[in-house]
């Protein structure tokens, strides 16, 4: 599994880029964020980084509010339809996509899905058993496959986010 960093952020201008500077001077690597207007006074910024403990310390030492969430990244084909069956596996076993969003790779017709479930225990067993490609918190902060062996630099070195 891989830990998401979930950021609360004040709804003005100003707010996200203060949290993205924050990381940048701790010089950690957003891999993947998702950013979403909540209604009110407040929004948020979900994470994945390449440093997670440097992240963290950024956070608190700037004063953020943030939770640290367990998620799954599974690595679908970047085609029209690469994400149904991913989608079509955990429906099938009745579990319920929370939260979802996906960032590029440079791996030749690869995409990396981060996802939350109502059943996360389950969704990784599953996602494991039907053979599906899933990244470890060690291969996204080390750069190094599972194996630790198979470089993921090429993988998860993206600048942008889709």
């Amino acid at each position: 599994m891989i830990e998401q960093l979930r950021v609360r952020l004040p709804n003005k201008p100003g707010a996200l880029a203060r949290m993205v500077s924050a990381l940048a001077e701790a010089k950690v690597d957003m891999k993947a964020l998702d950013v979403s207007d909540r209604a009110g006074d407040f929004g948020e910024a979900c994470l994945i980084v390449s440093n997670h403990a440097a992240a963290i310390a950024a956070l608190e030492a700037t004063d953020h509010d943030f939770t640290v969430e367990a998620t799954i990244c599974v690595e679908i084909d970047d085609r029209v339809g690469g994400l149904a069956p991913v989608l079509k596996t955990l429906e099938a076993e009745g579990i319920n996509v929370k939260q979802l969003y996906a960032f590029v790779s440079r791996v030749q017709g690869k995409s990396v899905a981060v996802l939350q479930t109502s059943e996360l225990e389950k969704t990784l067993e599953l996602f494991k058993r039907k053979g599906f490609y899933l990244l470890s918190q060690r291969s996204i902060e080390d750069q190094r496959g599972p194996d630790g062996n198979d470089p993921l630099v090429d993988h998860l070195g993206v600048d942008f986010i889709w």
